[in-house]
Order: structure tokens, then sequence, then C-alpha cells
């Protein structure tokens, strides 16, 4: 039974990321193909991003700029009380102009999930969880 733990190593690997965003002093920002440029990544965003990835290991959505779309759109969805959350994927709506109906349908996905961004359990508990599990405790529907 894989855990998201383990799902989420692979998605690092699958996508070419160091590690986690949790304990990341910098994060890899990747635009229209170009080489990854490193930034800071304060601490009150660290565990922002590091739920933001899970979601990609929950949901599917890519980190390309159609995944990023798709995932900015589910995650409003979802919902988030976090101002940084909201900007970040006001922005990545913009990209969703790029697939219109894929956004769309990743939105109405979110709107009938629960977020992490919500949820309280601790991250290393989230970590230990079998995906399967995971996924149906905040009704991510597949993909």
């Amino acid at each position: 039974m894989e855990t998201v733990a383990d799902a989420l190593a692979r998605y690092h690997r699958e996508n070419g990321f160091r590690g986690d965003a949790m304990v990341a002093e910098t994060v890899q920002v990747r635009l229209f193909g170009l080489p990854p440029v490193e930034l800071p990544s304060p601490r009150f965003q660290r565990h922002l991003l590091a739920k933001h990835d899970l979601h990609h290991v929950l949901t599917g959505y890519g980190t390309d700029l159609r995944g990023e779309a798709e995932m900015g759109a589910y995650e409003l969805g979802a919902g988030s009380l976090h101002w940084f959350v909201w900007l970040n994927n006001l922005g990545a709506l913009w990209l969703g102009l790029l697939c219109p109906w894929r956004t769309l349908r990743a939105f109405v996905r979110g709107s009938r999930a629960r977020s992490l961004y919500l949820d309280e359990a601790p991250y290393e508990e989230l970590l230990a969880t079998p995906l399967d599990e995971l996924r149906r405790r905040l009704r991510v529907a597949p993909s």
C-alpha cells in the first residue's frame, strides 16, 4: 500500500524537484521551459507549498502551465483561508486561459473535495497515511 510519503517522493523524482517544500529554504520556479530559478521560501510559505505539492500528488495535476492552472482552480474550489494561497491561485487562473474547459473542470472537482489547507492533521501524519485513504478522506475524485 503506497503512502503519501511514497507518492510524494515519486512526484519529486518525476518532476526533478530536490525535496520537500516543508523544509526547503528555496523554491524552484520553472517558466516556459527555462531552467529552474531558485527563489527564497519564507517560513510562513513552506507549509502552504508542501500542501500544494500534496494536492498535486492527490489529484495528478501536472507541474506544467496547464497543470498549474488546473491546480490553482482546484485549490480555489476546495477552499483556503490563507491570502498567499488565494493570490497564488488567482495568478494560476490566468494560465487557465490556455485551457478553459480543463480549468473549469478542475474548479468543479475541487468544489466537491476538501482542501488540505483546511485540514488540521500534522504534516508527518499526512505523509504516513495511505494515499488512497487520504484521497477518500478529502473526497478527491479520480481524474
